[in-house]
C-alpha cells in the first residue's frame, strides 16, 4: 500500500489488489460526513472505532451536524468526544452546560476565544467567560463623593474594552467605588480627566488592580476613561 498526494491510502505501483487493501483505501478517505445530531455523531464515532480507524489527530474527523444552531454546523474532532466548530465559537444552552464543557476542554481555548450561552455572547478572557457588552452599570458611592451635574457615574466591559462615564464632586481624595473582577486593569492605571470646575483644569484619577477608583482631587472630576480590561 502507498499514500498518494491528498494523503489517501491506495494501492501501490505493482501490488496485488486485494480485499482488504481496497478496504482500507475507501476507509482512509476522510469525506465529510452527514450527521443528524450529536447522538449521531458519537455513533459516527464509534463506528469508525468498531471498523479500525477511529478518529484521532492523524486521523481527523469533519462532519455537517444538521441540528448545529445558525450557520455552524461544520465541526471537527481528533479524538470523536470533543467537537469543534468550524467558526470557533462554540453554542451552549446554559452557562451550566458552558461551564462543564470548560472544565473537561480548557485545553482548547486561547484567550479571546468566543462562545454563545443562552443566547448571549461571551469570550474567554484565559481563565473565565466574560460577557462581550454588559451594558452600562451603576456602582454606589462612597468617601462622600455625590453625582455631579446628572452625570451618574457608571462603567462598562464592550468586547474587553472597560469604559467610565459620569462625574462626581463633594468627595475626598478616596475611593469613589470599586469595579468587580472581570472590569480591573493589570497594572494600576494613572491618569488625568477634565475637570467640571473649568475649562482647563484637569484632576489625577487612579485605578487600581484591586478595581478601587480613586479621585485624587476635592473638586468636579469627569470620570471618563477607557481601558483593557485584564482583571
Amino acid at each position: 500500500m502507498s499514500t498518494d498526494a491528498r494523503r489517501h491510502t491506495s494501492i501501490a505501483a505493482g501490488e496485488q489488489p486485494s480485499r482488504a487493501g481496497l478496504a482500507a483505501a475507501i476507509l482512509s478517505i476522510r469525506d465529510l460526513a452527514y450527521v443528524s445530531s450529536a447522538s449521531d455523531q458519537a455513533q459516527l464515532a464509534s463506528d469508525m472505532s468498531s471498523a479500525g480507524v477511529g478518529i484521532s489527530a492523524t486521523n481527523p474527523q469533519i462532519t455537517y451536524r444538521a441540528d448545529s444552531p445558525g450557520m455552524h454546523p461544520g465541526e471537527y474532532s481528533e479524538d470523536g468526544s470533543v467537537w469543534i466548530p468550524f467558526s470557533g465559537v462554540m453554542h451552549f444552552a446554559n452557562d451550566g452546560a458552558r461551564d462543564t464543557w470548560t472544565t473537561a476542554n480548557s485545553a482548547y481555548l486561547v484567550q479571546g476565544d468566543e462562545c454563545v450561552s443562552n443566547g448571549i455572547q461571551q469570550m474567554w478572557s484565559g481563565s473565565a467567560w466574560v460577557t462581550n457588552d454588559t451594558g452600562w452599570i451603576t456602582p454606589g458611592l462612597g468617601s462622600s463623593w455625590v453625582v455631579s451635574g446628572g452625570l451618574t457615574p457608571q462603567y462598562r466591559r464592550l468586547n474587553g474594552i472597560v469604559f467610565m462615564r459620569g462625574r462626581i464632586s463633594g468627595g475626598t481624595s478616596a475611593t469613589v467605588f470599586t469595579l468587580p473582577a472581570g472590569f480591573r486593569p493589570s497594572q494600576t492605571l494613572v491618569t488625568a480627566v477634565l475637570d467640571a470646575a473649568s475649562t482647563t483644569a484637569t484632576d489625577r484619577l487612579v485605578i487600581n488592580t484591586d478595581g478601587t477608583v480613586v479621585p485624587v482631587t476635592t473638586q468636579t472630576p469627569n470620570l471618563v476613561v477607557s481601558f483593557a480590561a485584564d482583571a
